[in-house]
């Protein structure tokens, strides 16, 4: 069993297997543990969710080995007021060099975050605006990606922006449930400008699945 047809193949080849694996795709849908749980997320991000603001999120914390260095860097390309989260653990190294972009740039809108629990995730995907699929394309692990994160986004109604990986662009370009663009604020702007044709394509999407 794999989790999809790219390394169905992949496996196929490299292990000389008789039959193809099964794709089972990875499906990932957050969920609350309680109420309780619930309000205590939004306790701690309301402060965030500002109505004149487009919110961003990557999960994949400052990892420059993903390109958040280069989302960092474009993301006052972005057309309008907009807010950037970066959640999940961090190295040093990754931090510090995000930081810097940050001071170097007068960024007032990117927030690190670090790592949540499953409540406090839903809560702040749950209320952006956009999701970050972004993956290195260094390794055939990495590059053909079976992104668990893409489906925390559609799970949530979340369009998403993507790296282009090959496993990645096809969904963007047959499903038109978001955009992939290295750069990011490309596909960003694109969706913001078209933002109801992409969400309406996710809640199809997402019903399918």
């Amino acid at each position: 069993i794999c989790a999809n047809e790219p390394r169905a193949e992949i496996m196929q080849k490299i292990y000389k297997l008789k039959d193809r694996p099964i794709s089972y795709e990875n499906l990932r849908m957050l969920e609350y543990s309680s109420d309780e749980a619930r309000n205590e997320a939004k306790q701690k991000f309301e402060k965030y969710i500002k109505k004149e603001e487009i919110r961003i999120i990557s999960t994949s914390g400052c990892d420059t080995t993903r390109l958040n260095d280069v989302l960092v860097s474009n993301i006052n390309k972005i057309n309008c007021a907009c807010r950037l989260f970066l959640v999940g653990q961090n190295s040093l190294k990754d931090e510090s060099i995000i930081r810097k972009i940050i001071k170097d740039n007068n960024l007032k809108n990117v927030e690190i975050i670090g790592k949540l629990n499953q409540d406090e995730l839903k809560f702040l995907i749950s209320h952006c605006h956009i999701g970050i699929v972004n993956y290195n394309q260094r390794d055939t692990n990495n590059k053909y990606c079976a992104s668990g994160k893409l489906f925390e986004f559609v799970f949530e109604n979340v369009p998403i922006v993507t790296t282009t990986n090959p496993t990645l662009v096809p969904l963007c370009q047959k499903q038109h449930i978001g955009c992939a663009d290295d750069t990011f604020y490309q596909g960003i702007n694109e969706i913001i400008n078209n933002y109801n044709y992409y969400k309406s394509n996710v809640t199809i999407f997402k019903a399918n699945h």
